[in-house]
């Protein structure tokens, strides 16, 4: 059985926080696509992006305040939203639930916490055992 692909869509603003997250889940043993480990110099970005979106099973949002008015958050949202990808957010204290996108507003969410809880939380929520290869 092929591992499920998590792409984790993030605004640079949260990159510590977001590559930490991807490190655990890569950790965990979960296919992760993450700009930093599928992006080497040299490559289209654009092409890339749409590649590892449209090869993902889930797509992951960390969301923050300064996310929700990125306007690549809201082109990756619209775009996962159109390939019928699941969508899972992970929230974390300081947004608006007011502000959310109406299709983010009817989604079980993840509460954010430590990168590593919330990778392992993911995890758990996904069924996806800790042994899974990479």
């Amino acid at each position: 059985m092929k591992a499920q692909q998590i792409f984790i869509s993030h605004a640079a603003s949260d990159r510590e926080w977001v590559r930490e997250f991807a490190t655990a889940m890569r950790d965990l043993g979960i296919n992760v696509w993450f700009d930093e480990f599928n992006i080497r110099p040299g490559d289209h970005v654009t092409d890339l992006l749409q590649k590892g979106l449209r090869e993902s099973d889930v797509v992951v949002l960390p969301l923050t305040r300064e996310t929700l008015d990125n306007p690549n958050f809201l082109f990756e949202l619209g775009a996962a939203t159109a390939m019928k990808k699941k969508v899972i957010p992970v929230v974390s204290a300081d947004v608006d639930f007011s502000q959310l996108p109406l299709s983010l507003s009817r989604v079980s969410m993840l509460k954010r916490s430590s990168p590593r809880d919330t990778a392992a939380e993911l995890a758990k929520a996904l069924k996806i055992p800790h042994d899974e290869a990479a």
